[in-house]
């Protein structure tokens, strides 16, 4: 077997399973349910409609970034996958380009970074960077958007607000900043 009819054959087991997926959860969601209303089984009846719905939220996962209801949250990691091709599909970067970056990033910058570093959660509020690094919410937002615009940052809409994480980029800038000699602005 070459390559093209592995990658074939992975794709029809992927397509098997989901339609498998959708059918058991579209059947727990509507038969299922049904007949656990009519049985007077509403404990039973909640777990089927929530087995039901997670189905079909990670059927669905490659379309969807974040989703939460009935105690269930799930992430998808859109912005790794899409940097890890456009990694595969480019140079690499030179010292000297990642150097110089470093020098244009000033202390409030690396306040910023550092804070979107220092983190259990995966994504940052600006609430959040300014609670972690004492700038104002105006010097945050535009130093972000600078960083942003040299790709240090990724900016992802969330549900009610815009969340902010380090880029594989900023993540190789962030020590240069921390450990460079040369002062800082």
């Amino acid at each position: 077997m070459d390559g093209s009819n592995k990658q074939e054959n992975r794709n029809n087991k992927a397509d098997i399973f989901n339609c498998v997926l959708a059918v058991f959860s579209l059947t727990s969601l509507l038969v299922v349910t049904a007949v656990l209303g009519f049985l007077g089984q509403p404990t039973e009846m909640g777990f089927t409609i929530l087995a039901g719905a997670i189905g079909l939220a990670f059927l669905n996962i490659d379309k969807i970034s974040v989703f939460k209801g009935a105690g269930f949250e799930a992430r998808m990691r859109v912005r790794q996958i899409k940097e890890d091709f456009v990694a595969s599909q480019t140079e690499p970067e030179h010292i000297d380009q990642l150097k110089s970056l470093a020098y244009e990033v000033t202390k409030d910058r690396e306040k910023v970074m550092s804070s979107l570093l220092r983190t259990q959660f995966n994504y940052r509020t600006v609430s959040g960077i300014a609670a972690d690094s004492g700038l104002t919410r105006g010097d945050i937002e535009r130093e972000l958007q600078w960083l942003k615009d040299r790709g240090l940052v990724l900016e992802v809409r969330g549900v009610n607000r815009y969340l902010w994480e380090l880029t594989d980029l900023g993540m190789k800038v962030l020590p240069m900043v921390i450990f460079r000699e040369p002062p800082r602005l």
